[in-house]
């Protein structure tokens, strides 16, 4: 709770806080050193400064309460709202009173993830981790678990079979049950684990897919609720490569600069990657300066060879350095691992992964715009701000910059409150146009302006939403930016 006093006179006051039924909490849970009595808490001798205002300088104090488990929740024909009051007074009058009211809700909200092998040979274990998190507001409800296992053939000629080996008796054929100890409070997670076992005669290529999902009568229907992994039968353990490619700058080289490719290469399989060649291809127009980590260039490819990438978690990082065309335009590069596998059977087996990222070669200016709204949800009369961060990722400077939006509909702007805004209109209502000058942003170079919205009383609509534009001069910044938030009740 926060207090303040617009006029000229500070005064001493007493503050009382009463609370609803159905919560409890202990002094702990109190602050500043209120008193509790009953469901009435009191902070007495407060300090009022004059002067203060909403914006500061005035005091706040706080409780922390927990809503009983056995309180029934909010019904379309029966709300359940709890009501809470409070009263700063003086010299037995009371200067003020708020009430601020919070709907029960009913709702779990159940979160699943199931982690597993991606690989594994015949006659080895499977093991599925499983984990359950309520992530909802109310006590999940005859909840459920189950983890359904299907076995595929895919390359291989027939599906594998499989047995339960650590399981804990709740898991039957191809289908584990979790049937009780699931109803977790907010916040509450649930872990198991089970482990199966891959026939023997498994074929290579074939595959094993498990789905978890989690059931409650009071749960939102989300797909958080559901997930899926699969598991690959080889026929021994192989390297399993990944590949990213990065440059710097990220977005936008001027003509003829240097810039630099950072690569990095890893195995994820079960087995180690043996003389992994990585090659860059150097872009049309551009041109090779240097590599480090022994690279070298020949015919436009930029070549390193890596002894050896040890597997789950083996990396290396290697860095090139390219000069960017003279001209205007894009340049593509295309990064590639590759590494063969020598199979039990004599045969060999070619793995690779290859990446591909773009970069502008440009001098002019380059604006990006992003947009935030907060808070989330937000209650009919209350502020809500958008926060739009502006950047120029090009090279030289952007002139006579100008940031354009319209106000949102059911929303008024508070002009005093916004960052050097104007408006098509005064009072500036849904639909005006709102401009920030900007000015010149030079390269690199980025900012933040803050539009102050307030939200119509009566308003209707379930979710409010805000775009805005950049432009310089004589050309338009090619981003834009949209955000929305959710309506929520009021308090």
């Amino acid at each position: 709770m926060k207090y303040y006093n617009e006029s000229p006179e500070s005064f001493t006051g007493t503050l009382t806080l009463d609370l609803p039924n159905g919560v409890t909490l202990t002094t702990q849970n109190i602050s500043h050193n209120g008193t509790q009595s009953g469901r009435t808490i009191t902070w007495s001798a407060i300090e009022v400064p004059a002067y203060t205002s909403a914006d500061g300088g005035g005091g706040e104090v706080s409780v922390t309460v927990q809503v009983s488990p056995d309180e029934l929740p909010s019904t379309e024909a029966n709300p359940r709202i709890l009501e809470a009051s409070a009263t700063l007074s003086a010299g037995g009058v009371n200067y003020v009173n708020a009430v601020a009211e919070t709907e029960l809700t009913s709702e779990a909200i159940l979160m699943v993830t199931l982690e597993a092998n991606e690989q594994v040979m015949a006659g080895e274990l499977i093991t599925y981790q499983v984990t359950v998190r309520n992530d909802g507001l109310s006590r999940s409800q005859d909840a459920t678990i189950n983890l359904t296992l299907v076995s595929e053939a895919g390359s291989a000629e027939a599906a594998p079979t499989f047995t339960f080996e650590d399981d804990a008796g709740v898991c039957a054929g191809t289908v584990c049950n979790w049937t009780s100890g699931n109803n977790l409070e907010p916040g509450g997670e649930r872990t198991a684990t089970v482990s199966i076992r891959v026939a023997d005669d498994a074929g290579e290529g074939s595959r094993i897919e498990a789905t978890l999902n989690a059931f409650s009568s009071n749960a939102a229907q989300t797909s958080e609720r559901e997930a899926t992994v699969s598991t690959e039968i080889t026929a021994q353990p192989v390297p399993a490569l990944d590949i990213t490619l990065q440059t710097l700058p990220t977005a936008v080289v001027a003509l003829g600069d240097e810039f630099k490719a950072l690569i990095e290469v890893t195995n994820r399989g079960a087995a180690a990657a043996k003389d992994t060649t990585v090659t860059l291809d150097v872009p049309a127009g551009a041109s090779f300066v240097s590599a480090l980590g022994g690279g070298t260039e020949s015919g436009g490819v930029i070549t390193w060879n890596v002894a050896e990438l040890v597997p789950v978690n083996g990396a290396t990082q290697l860095v090139a350095s390219l000069r960017a065309p003279n001209v205007e335009g894009g340049v593509e590069l295309t990064a590639e691992a590759v590494t063969t596998a020598i199979l039990t059977n004599g045969n060999s087996q070619e793995i690779s992964a290859r990446v591909t990222e773009s970069l502008r070669v440009d001098d002019a200016p380059v604006l990006d715009l992003q947009l935030a709204m907060s808070p989330d949800p937000v209650a009919p009369g209350d502020e809500l701000a958008m926060r739009f961060t502006y950047q120029n990722m090009g090279h030289l400077a952007a002139n006579e910059v100008v940031l354009t939006s319209r106000v949102p509909a059911e929303t008024t702007l508070d002009l005093d409150a916004s960052s050097d805004a104007s408006c098509s209109a005064d009072p500036c209502v849904a639909g005006s146009t709102v401009t920030v000058d900007v000015g010149t942003l030079q390269g690199q170079a980025n900012g933040t302006a803050r539009l102050v919205l307030v939200v119509d009383n009566d308003t209707t609509a379930l979710q409010i939403s805000g775009v805005g534009r950049a432009c310089g001069q004589k050309w338009c910044g090619c981003f834009g930016a949209a955000g929305g938030i959710c309506l929520g009740a009021g308090g």
